[in-house]
């Protein structure tokens, strides 16, 4: 399958997995009526999730086994460089570089400007959230990611993050609305 098809089905299975997740969480965690669900917090939960992690989180997943080789032999012997070692490097890039500089500030600011959010007030979530949005997604995510990027084959990996975020999308929808 090439690149375009396997985005645009990630695309619709990311978005569809996080507008479910957002959902989920208006009606479960915040015992919201139907009729007063945030519409606009659902689609903006579901555009940002669909495009994060169809077509960024594809882009980003693609360089990591080449960035992953290059790190892990730069510092460790060549007959240690497997693939066990090149998942942990990859989840420690993920966790500890994508995720808190790019991923979390990604979202706060889209999902906070397509709910009608001054950036000003998205900022301000965005610095009030994140050590609490950071720390929970590392307890969530870095296991997941180690098996993600040790077990899974790379054409995989995004539908598999997908799934997984329909739980992540939950907590961080919970973390980032509780003081609206």
């Amino acid at each position: 399958m090439s690149w375009t098809a396997r985005t645009k089905k990630d695309v619709i299975i990311a978005g569809t997995l996080g507008l479910g997740a957002d959902l989920f969480c208006q009606c479960v965690c915040e015992d919201k009526d139907v009729r007063t669900i945030d519409k606009r917090r659902a689609a903006a939960i579901a555009i940002f999730t669909g495009g994060y992690i169809g077509v960024t989180c594809n882009y980003i997943y693609s360089l990591y086994p080449h960035l992953s080789r290059k790190i892990a032999q730069s510092i460790l012997p060549a007959n240690i460089c497997q693939a066990r070692t090149l998942g942990i490097v990859s989840t420690a890039a993920d966790n500890l570089v994508h995720v808190p500089i790019l991923y979390i500030p990604s979202y706060f600011l889209a999902v906070g400007s397509m709910q009608g959010m001054p950036l000003s007030t998205s900022v301000r979530n965005m610095q009030d959230g994140w050590s609490s949005a950071v720390g929970t997604c590392w307890l969530f995510w870095i296991p997941f990611m180690a098996f993600n990027f040790r077990f899974m084959p790379p054409s995989h990996r995004v539908r598999a993050v997908a799934g997984a975020n329909f739980c992540w999308t939950v907590a961080l929808d919970f973390i980032t609305q509780k003081s609206d």
